[in-house]
């Protein structure tokens, strides 16, 4: 007679194997998760471009509070209280809703002290928030380290597209 030759019989559960490999995948999509959480709230929120970015898109934005607080010390002492920042300077409230779009061209760190190029888009005078007439201009952003945290020195700045807008 014949010898019958049938298919092995499936193993139950998974084999060391597998385990092994799944589980060192699992390990280092951990690691690479608690180094890039690290990495964010420990380096680049507390660099100077996020300061940066922070000021702008309240500028943007017209958030007058949010960027008061963005401000040197400095800076609070010559423009005064906020409402006086809101009334008089323009980039609290003269760019707001009008500011298109701004790109971080260079960014230096020196110590305690970093400096900033920035590319404004800034909708042209008597345009409306509809219309897409706009202008660039390039800024120098002066930022400075108090404290733990970095600020923006506005006496140090020079900012073109705020001269723009007093037209």
């Amino acid at each position: 007679m014949g010898r019958m030759v049938s298919r092995s019989r499936p193993r139950e559960g998974k084999g060391i194997g597998e385990f092994i490999s799944e589980s060192i995948i699992y390990i280092i999509i951990i690691a690479v998760v608690v180094v890039a959480g690290r990495w964010y709230f420990f380096i680049y929120v507390r660099s100077p471009s996020a300061a940066l970015l922070k000021y702008l898109g309240a500028s943007k934005a017209g958030d007058v509070k949010t960027q008061y607080e963005m401000i040197s010390s400095a800076a609070k002492q010559a423009v005064g209280s906020q409402d006086v920042y809101a009334d008089r300077y323009p980039m609290a409230h003269g760019l707001g809703g009008h500011i298109v779009d701004y790109t971080i061209e260079k960014m230096t760190e020196m110590g305690e002290k970093a400096e900033a190029d920035v590319t404004m888009t800034v909708r042209k005078s008597g345009q409306e928030i509809y219309q897409a007439a706009a202008d660039k201009y390039n800024d120098h952003y002066v930022l400075k380290k108090e404290g733990d945290a970095w600020r923006i020195a506005l006496e140090s700045s020079q900012l073109k597209s705020v001269q723009a807008r007093q037209r």
